[in-house]
């Protein structure tokens, strides 16, 4: 029942996005909160973005880092899970190819979010929030799935930050 009303509200969000299409149509779908206790409104974001991220995880699902690193920002960032910093292009290849290389790994979205604030600085952003499933058959044959949320920070239609949250899900 539960996904099943999450399925709804993703649903009803997104058609709001791609009615508003970008931030320029002013759809208010949340708020975000910044160290000084002020808050901006988060908009319905561009569309695009969310077709941008099945592409980049299906490049994931494919090995193809070639294309990952295509779809990079230049001043690439990503945070895992356990808080490791990886910065770069080369430095983000070089930690799926190892995680890879020892666990069998495939990734499917979930649901994704795209929403457009502004900044402290008054500058608009485009973010997606994702929801993940990642599946990791580990060296001893056991298979195990996470779910996690992935704060993705867009810039120029390229990923500028991954921020990654992850737990177990349970069997």
């Amino acid at each position: 029942m539960r996904s099943m009303v999450l399925g709804v509200l993703i649903a009803t969000i997104l058609s709001l996005g791609a009615v508003a299409g970008h931030h320029e149509a002013k759809v208010v779908i949340g708020e975000q909160h910044f160290g000084d206790g002020s808050t901006k409104p988060l908009y319905g974001g561009n569309q695009a973005n969310v077709a941008l991220w099945r592409d980049y995880i299906q490049a994931h699902n494919d090995r193809d880092f070639d294309s990952i690193a295509a779809m990079n920002a230049p001043n690439f960032k990503g945070v895992a899970a356990d808080g490791e910093v990886i910065r770069g292009s080369e430095a983000h290849s070089a930690f799926l190819k190892a995680w890879i290389e020892t666990h069998q790994t495939t990734w499917k979205v979930w649901w994704a979010i795209a929403n457009d604030g502004e900044n402290e600085d008054g500058e608009m952003e485009e973010w997606l929030a994702t929801g993940t499933l990642v599946t990791t058959t580990n060296p001893d044959g056991t298979t195990v799935t996470a779910y996690e949320t992935i704060d993705v920070f867009l810039e120029n239609g390229t990923v500028r930050l991954l921020n990654v949250a992850s737990q177990q899900m349970p069997e």
